[in-house]
């Protein structure tokens, strides 16, 4: 016997996945095998790339970019030796082994609803009764309008791999099964362009970067490889394009700000002649203590599914993700693309990163063109981008030098789940001087409205993306399986010889294992009283 356990440090993730179990179709093996182990299975993301423009539209598009289909891999092994048992995976379609053939992937999951449906424009699902005639006609509408498609549907469904079309047996003993719950969204993943101060100063810009959408399933020489393969290195240098995408569905990314420290900064900036605390020099360096706040973030979005309980009632039960992300050390390296620091490629399912760019004396200037600000930015103009201090870091604002000199201000940007926002105090949009250097959308030539007060902690904040599918797991949750000690000389025993009296199937077979067996591959069919003419 066995028993499953979920892990309590990772359960948060497995989001409408549920109901775990194991399938044995050899009991007598599973037991000379697994006895007394405990194993565990871990789940993984898993991508694949599809477009219903390549296959379904008239003429096809060949040329259409994939968008990415959302799916899992699920790896079971033994929890001490990290042996791998058995791997395993699925894009959990509508159905496990279809009996017809359609076109496209209807209903898979996706990250543009277009797959979802096969089509950018409505079509109608007529139902009809046995006998022909129609019930209803529906006009379906999910992949119209993919930048402002706010439909949703959940669909449930059991995934087992002793189904006839994958039949898939680790040690040809042990099969995976669970059942799942999932909530897709209409259009295409996307950020939204509204943010939200839940509470703190409503005058700090708090929305989109210059990164104006999110980056959806891709091959991109700054993709991680996915978490189920050890990462390779070709013998000749080339770079390996993994392909896949960023996000886990749609989110309501909540930021809550935090108690954090205190840093030193030391960091330069062009000389301004007009200034005489800057000398004479053609650079100038400044210290700084700065305050600096933590963040706590975390997708808040939920949907409930539906629980069925052993008396046949139904409760509700939230689908949702309550743990939270993870710090990114996004390694600043890839030059032609710093101004989209901190990368998104880079940063990890369940797992945010952030950097921050200085400015000085920011309210001395109201004009904002590159040649104005120059001497303003840290890092001596900046024009390579670099952010200031440590990553995953919210630098306060309005700080003075250690000589008093000056004041310095921070650009946060934050990166999470293939999207990007920028927190400005500076109010002057940029990371640095530079024309490639915007942080926002849109960078004014004047600033004359200024923030007064920078967050604090306990304040929150809120950004959005939508479309794709919620529900799946993150890369690492586990469940665990505890399995019994087995002896063999206690099989059958609790069988009398009353209750084996009422078999009445003559002769009577029964399957045992006995101290003749020498191993898992000679277990015997005997047979129990047989009539005196069939002994021998």
């Amino acid at each position: 016997s066995f028993t499953l356990n979920l892990d309590p440090t990772t359960a948060n993730k497995l989001g409408g996945i549920y109901n775990v179990r194991l399938l044995v179709n050899d009991e007598q093996r599973f037991n000379q095998l697994f006895a007394g182990r405990t194993l565990e299975v871990e789940f993984y993301r898993l991508w694949g790339g599809y477009n219903w423009r390549q296959s379904v539209l008239t003429p096809p598009d060949p040329n259409a970019p994939d968008d990415g289909l959302y799916g899992t891999v699920f790896i079971l092994r033994d929890s001490a030796t990290r042996q791998t048992i058995g791997q395993f995976s699925s894009f959990l379609p509508p159905e496990l082994c279809p009996t017809a053939s359609v076109r496209g992937l209807p209903s898979y999951f996706t990250e543009n609803a277009e797959n979802w449906v096969g089509g950018d424009s409505v079509i109608y699902d007529t139902v009809r009764t046995q006998f022909g005639e129609i019930v209803r006609i529906d006009s379906v509408t999910f992949g119209l309008d993919v930048d402002d498609n706010f439909q949703k549907v959940t669909r449930r469904g059991t995934y087992t791999s002793d189904a006839r079309c994958i039949n898939q047996w680790a040690y040809g003993t042990l099969g995976l099964a669970f059942d799942y719950e999932i909530e897709q969204h209409g259009g295409r993943y996307r950020v939204l362009d509204s943010a939200e101060v839940v509470s703190g100063p409503k005058d700090i810009y708090v929305g989109l970067s210059n990164q104006l959408d999110a980056e959806t399933y891709k091959p991109d020489s700054l993709n991680l490889p996915p978490g189920y393969i050890d990462p390779y290195f070709n013998g000749v240098g080339f770079v390996t394009l993994y392909e896949g995408s960023y996000n886990n569905g749609p989110g309501i990314y909540e930021v809550e700000f935090v108690e954090g420290g205190t840093e030193r900064i030391t960091t330069t900036f062009t000389a301004d002649p007009t200034r005489p605390s800057d000398g004479s020099g053609t650079e100038v360096t400044r210290t700084f203590d700065v305050p600096y706040l933590n963040m706590k973030i975390r997708n808040v979005h939920s949907f409930d599914r539906d629980q069925v309980n052993p008396d046949g009632s139904v409760t509700k039960v939230p689908v949702n993700y309550p743990f939270d992300l993870s710090p990114a050390n996004v390694p600043f390296a890839y030059p032609p693309r710093n101004q989209t620091f901190p990368y998104v490629e880079m940063v990890p399912l369940g797992s945010y990163s952030s950097a921050a760019f200085g400015w000085r004396n920011t309210r001395i200037k109201e004009e904002n063109g590159v040649s104005a600000v120059r001497t303003l930015a840290a890092n001596r103009g900046n024009t390579t981008l670099n952010p200031l201090g440590s990553l995953n870091r919210y630098y306060q604002s309005r700080t003075v030098s250690t000589d008093g000199a000056d004041t310095l201000d921070f650009v946060n940007v934050i990166s999470i789940a293939g999207a990007q926002w920028t927190i400005d105090f500076t109010a002057r949009g940029r990371r640095g001087a530079a024309a490639t250097a915007r942080a926002v959308p849109t960078v004014s030539s004047t600033v004359t409205n200024y923030p007064r007060t920078d967050f604090k902690a306990g304040d929150k904040i809120r950004f959005f993306t939508a479309g794709g599918a919620f529900g799946y797991p993150f890369d690492g949750a586990k469940a665990f399986i505890r399995v019994e000690q087995y002896d063999p000389s206690q099989r059958g025993t609790d069988y009398t010889e009353d209750q084996l009296e009422q078999v009445q199937v003559v002769p009577n077979p029964y399957y045992v294992a006995h101290e003749g067996v020498r191993s898992a591959f000679e277990g015997q069919l005997f047979f129990h009283r047989l009539p005196p003419d069939r002994k021998s």
